[in-house]
């Protein structure tokens, strides 16, 4: 869900995005705002680009890719805590991001697994351009909802709901869906989730 729906403003946009069903198993753990800057500038370093600038809210609370790196490299980050590495594992096994987020004014902030698949991309639709999408392949258009990516691979194989996507004007996105739904595991139920 995008942070302007959060603050109750209306969302102009709405995002598709690969999501593993099961949640991470390692517990979340406390971080500190002081490890969490040697995180993102260790990650900024090595080419990963964060949608925050100015804001206090989207500086504590986003996700993040570690499965690039080693597990090593990015506990020492965290002065090697074994909560830190629980999740840093699950998730480097896992191949999923790891999330974190602001738990109150006081400036706790937490890290955990995230459901988001390591270096999937997302797909950003103005509100008509989603709803047309959703229509075009015969899903309810609600602002938020899911899909089994087994079902979108079969819907976006079918010759009339391609056509559908075509004549709707939205054939570029054609693409985007198909790698959205080749983003397939054995060991975790993956969905397309949107909102």
């Amino acid at each position: 869900m995008s942070e302007r729906v959060r603050q109750g403003v209306p969302s102009i946009s709405i995002s598709f995005t690969a999501s593993v069903s099961a949640p991470g198993l390692a517990p979340a753990v406390a971080v500190s705002v002081r490890h969490l800057a040697a995180f993102r500038a260790f990650a900024r370093e090595r080419g990963e680009h964060f949608a925050d600038e100015g804001d206090e809210f989207l500086a504590y609370n986003f996700e993040a890719r570690v499965c690039p790196w080693s597990l090593a490299s990015i506990c020492a980050l965290f002065d090697h805590d074994p909560g830190v590495i629980a999740v840093i594992e699950e998730a480097q096994f896992r191949g999923l991001n790891i999330r974190f987020w602001r738990v109150d004014a006081k400036g706790d902030v937490m890290m955990g697994v995230a459901r988001s698949l390591d270096g999937s991309t997302s797909m950003d639709l103005s509100n008509a351009n989603a709803h047309a999408l959703l229509d075009a392949l015969g899903v309810d258009r609600d602002t938020c909802g899911k899909i089994p990516v087994t079902d979108l691979r079969s819907m976006v194989a079918d010759p009339t709901v391609r056509e559908r996507i075509t004549r709707g004007g939205l054939g570029h996105y054609a693409d985007q869906l198909e790698r959205l739904a080749t983003l397939d595991r054995t060991e975790d139920e993956v969905h397309v989730i949107w909102g």
